[in-house]
């Protein structure tokens, strides 16, 4: 994806019309454009450069426009050190803007997220954010995903189990899909019939090596080439809801050291076919003989998994707030606001 990057100083670059006294006292919250008001003041020499100059334009985004354009977005860091991460070009960190308590968060390893206030200091090589907090490094996906309350230890015990941990933990811009412990529960059965070569090809059937895919990746159709060698498929239903193959998504964008996480509803079969999401639907079907310790109203084929999704919702989302006040406003559903929609428990109290 294209990074964004730290762009509030480059809109601050426009030409104006006004005087440099007048452009803060003009960009103010009643003209709805207080945040550039604030880029412009604090640009290092920027008032001096157009002091004195006249007939000049000046393009000033409003308030709305600039925080639709920070809302949430992935960019690179230095980290590069292959003792800390396997992703080519620094290991990513998320970056959003939360419009209705004016901060700016970071969302690094085990999703941990300090904030801090929405304005940078300026420094002559950039910007400053003062965050809260100490940003993480990811972790594996084997100890990121069976950590907490990510509810992801099911897949790491099978991997354990198949002798591919070590494997998967080693792989460089890999993108895993990993099923919630839910998704295992309800095809338990039928997986343990399974040889340990049968179910390693599973496994590796929910990685794809070579690439890292963030939610802003996925459109319709997308095609993931998996470890396995098979490809999986991006479903986009009318509402708005993504499943990959037979499964729902839950969860995007995780941060690991090889890569991202993206947690799905059910376990994918690579000799399994599927039939395309019906526009309404949120949860996956599974694409296994159910086993009987799973839901009752449950059925192999055609029924949809009925467990209460509960594992992912404590880490990134502050309590009793589940999607920011200027998501519901917002047009198309930038990608800050629709993550934050997918981390919602799947059950009857949302």
């Amino acid at each position: 994806m294209v990074t964004r990057g730290f762009i509030l100083a480059a809109l601050a670059g426009a030409a104006l019309a006004l005087t440099s006294a007048d452009l803060v006292t003009v960009l103010n919250p009643t003209n709805g454009t207080s945040t550039i008001s604030q880029v412009v003041s604090e640009v290092p020499g920027f008032l001096e450069a157009i002091s004195g100059k006249t007939n000049l334009t000046f393009l000033a985004p409003n308030d709305t426009a600039i925080a639709e354009l920070l809302n949430y977005y992935i960019a690179p860091t230095l980290l590069t050190s292959s003792n800390y991460t396997n992703v080519t070009g620094g290991q990513d960190v998320g970056i959003y803007y939360d419009d209705d308590e004016n901060v700016v968060g970071f969302y690094g390893g085990l999703d941990y997220n300090p904030e801090g206030p929405a304005t940078p200091i300026p420094f002559g090589k950039g910007w400053i954010y003062i965050i809260n907090g100490v940003l993480q490094i990811p972790p594996s996906v084997s100890e990121t995903v069976a950590s907490g309350d990510f509810n992801g230890s099911s897949f790491v015990a099978a991997l354990n189990k198949t002798g591919l941990t070590e494997q998967i933990d080693r792989l460089h811009d890999a993108t895993y899909l990993i099923p919630d412990n839910d998704g295992f529960t309800a095809v338990e059965e039928a997986l343990s019939e399974l040889s340990t070569e049968q179910l390693a090809e599973v496994l590796k059937y929910h990685v794809v090596a070579g690439r890292v895919w963030h939610f802003d990746d996925f459109e319709n159709g997308t095609q993931l080439t998996t470890l396995q060698g098979q490809s999986l498929t991006v479903s986009v239903t009318p509402a708005g809801d993504y499943f990959i193959n037979n499964a729902g998504i839950n969860y995007v964008d995780l941060a690991v050291s090889e890569g991202v996480v993206i947690f799905v509803d059910n376990v994918l079969n690579p000799h399994a076919s599927w039939t395309l999401p019906v526009n309404g639907t949120e949860d996956g079907v599974p694409a296994w003989p159910v086993s009987n310790t799973a839901s009752s109203t449950a059925s192999a084929s055609s029924t949809l998994a009925t467990a209460t999704y509960t594992g992912l919702a404590a880490a990134p989302l502050k309590t009793g707030r589940w999607v920011p006040l200027h998501c519901s406003a917002a047009l198309h559903w930038p990608s800050f606001c629709r993550r934050m929609e997918l981390t919602r428990p799947r059950s009857s109290t949302k």
